[in-house]
Parts: C-alpha cells; sequence; structure tokens
C-alpha cells in the first residue's frame, strides 16, 4: 500500500518493504553461491590443467629416455 509523507513524498507500507528486502535476501544468497560455483570451477580447471602438464612431462621424459637409450644402443653397436 502506498501513502504520502508528510513531504508529499510517496511512501511503501512496512509489509511490502520486508517482502523487498527477503527478496533484495535470496538473490544476494544466490549470487554468493554462484560465485562459490564459479570459484569451484576455476580450482578445478586449474588442477586439471596441472594434471595435464604432468602427464605432458612424463610423457616427453620417456621420449627422451628412449631417444637417448636408442642412442646408447647405436653408439654400443658401432663401437664393436
Amino acid at each position: 500500500m502506498r501513502g504520502r509523507d508528510r513531504q508529499g513524498c510517496f511512501i511503501e507500507s512496512t509489509a511490502k518493504r520486508t517482502h523487498e528486502i527477503d527478496l533484495e535476501r535470496e538473490l544476494t544468497r544466490a549470487q554468493v553461491g554462484v560465485e562459490a560455483l564459479l570459484r569451484e570451477q576455476r580450482r578445478l580447471g586449474a588442477q586439471h590443467l596441472q594434471i595435464v602438464a604432468d602427464a605432458l612431462a612424463i610423457t616427453q621424459e620417456r621420449e627422451v629416455v628412449g631417444f637417448l637409450r636408442g642412442v646408447w644402443l647405436y653408439c654400443s653397436t658401432a663401437m664393436s
């Protein structure tokens, strides 16, 4: 319900303002929840990238070891 105060400004009823405050709190709570989910997604994404980087490093290390093993075998058979 709307009314006018002494200066002629419109004022809202207490019930409507309480409802608006509750709605504002719900929206804020939802926003905080979304932000928390986004932070969690970013954290999991960073962990995923670290796992991929580790796997790539292991693969590259194996390739280097395999290459060096091949060079060593070639050198040892060439010297025999």
